[in-house]
């Protein structure tokens, strides 16, 4: 059973570029054009030597990809970083399970990564405009390690 309590954890959102031809390319600038959360999976007993797990939420137009990783979620955002993806934000998440319904818009890959981060700005559309209000509101951009 899970206790519906408060959680409190760090996800990291991933932005990147995309070369698709979809009509909504044109409200998109360059490298900013697709967005993807990796959220932390915490389990109480280590398996297969790794404290944290990492799921990545992967939303594409025509469906969702959701993989398990075996590795933590900073590393998974510094190999990509390495690899060349635009951006990579770290941001503290803490889920009050309120209850509240929050109109979402048209679904895509920022107003999916909105709903599992528990953003409610109506306002927020593009992948750029999601890394800006992140930032704003306590995100970390990661820097490439070396």
């Amino acid at each position: 059973m899970i206790p519906n309590l408060r959680k409190r954890y760090t996800a990291y959102v991933v932005f990147q570029g995309a070369e698709h031809r979809r009509f909504w390319r044109m409200f998109c600038r360059r490298g900013w054009r697709h967005v993807f959360l990796i959220h932390p999976a915490y389990y109480p007993e280590p398996g297969l030597m790794a404290q944290v797990y990492s799921v990545v939420i992967n939303p594409h137009s025509d469906h969702v990809r959701t993989d398990v990783v075996f590795k933590h979620p900073a590393d998974i955002c510094a190999s990509m970083l390495r690899e060349g993806v635009t951006a990579c934000i770290s941001i503290p998440i803490d889920q009050k399970f309120t209850g509240r319904y929050v109109p979402r818009g048209f679904i895509t890959c920022v107003s999916l990564v909105k709903i599992f981060l528990g953003i409610g700005a109506w306002y927020v559309w593009t992948p750029e405009q999601l890394a800006r209000y992140l930032l704003r509101n306590g995100g970390t951009l990661m820097e490439i390690p070396k």
